[in-house]
């Protein structure tokens, strides 16, 4: 699968928007901002461009992190297109009692408004776990089919 010029356009912007300020802040203001921008090959309305956001701990081959991920997916006919910005914290004790979690939204179906949706990601626990934590920031796009 080739990807589009609009899933390059996102990449490129979480990488440009982020580079000289990774905070939580500002990941979460671009994430919902880059939202805001819609193309025509993916229709809201058809849950063809959503918004996820979900954290755990994870050890995928080198050791236990915890994972926290924001997740813009587009469908287009039968792909699956993931861009992430991904933090990966090195797991410490106080992760031990975190459990999976994921949330969508779709301006759809959600009953929640998208500022409403961002607000309730900012105040969660999660972020109040890894405060002054240092974190390794990845931006990445995936077919995910």
């Amino acid at each position: 699968m080739i990807f589009s010029k609009f899933e390059d356009t996102i990449l490129k912007e979480y990488k440009n928007k982020l580079k000289t300020d990774n905070s939580v802040k500002n990941i979460v203001k671009v994430f919902i901002e880059n939202y805001l921008k819609e193309s025509k090959k993916y229709n809201r309305w058809e849950d063809a461009d959503m918004l996820l956001f979900q954290y755990g701990v994870y050890d995928w081959g080198n050791g236990k992190n915890l994972k926290i991920d924001f997740v813009r997916q587009l469908l287009k006919d039968e792909d699956i297109i993931q861009i992430h910005i991904t933090l990966t914290i090195p797991f410490e004790e106080k992760f031990s009692t975190i459990e999976s979690y994921e949330e969508w939204y779709n301006s759809f179906e959600n009953k929640k408004t998208l500022e409403e949706w961002k607000n309730e990601i900012e105040t969660m626990q999660i972020f109040q776990q890894i405060n002054s934590l240092k974190y390794n920031l990845e931006i990445w796009k995936e077919n995910a089919e």
